[in-house]
């Protein structure tokens, strides 16, 4: 499933509007709702220890369920970091 990267308040949804995030390997690095639910968005970082880029989602994608937390997957030995921009309601 990823590692947990936002986890809500109880009872609330996040809501995330942007996001900064790069890797140390080169690769597909996937959102997710809850876990196991629909991929939110897919980032692919510009390589090994690249950068990455601000992505701006605008008014921003709602959790699909109060409670879910969002998690983030990537290759096996990737160590990932940056930054999400949001809100929770």
């Amino acid at each position: 499933t990823g590692s947990a990267i936002w986890t809500p308040t109880a009872a609330k949804k996040f809501r995330l509007m942007g996001y900064h995030l790069s890797g140390t390997v080169a690769g597909v690095y996937t959102l997710k709702d809850g876990g196991t639910a629909g991929t939110i968005k897919v980032v692919i970082p510009s390589g090994a220890g690249g950068a990455g880029v601000y992505v701006d989602l605008g008014q921003g994608l709602l959790s699909a369920a109060a409670n879910n937390t969002l998690f983030v997957q990537g290759p096996a030995t990737a160590t990932i970091s940056g930054t999400l921009v949001g809100t929770e309601e």
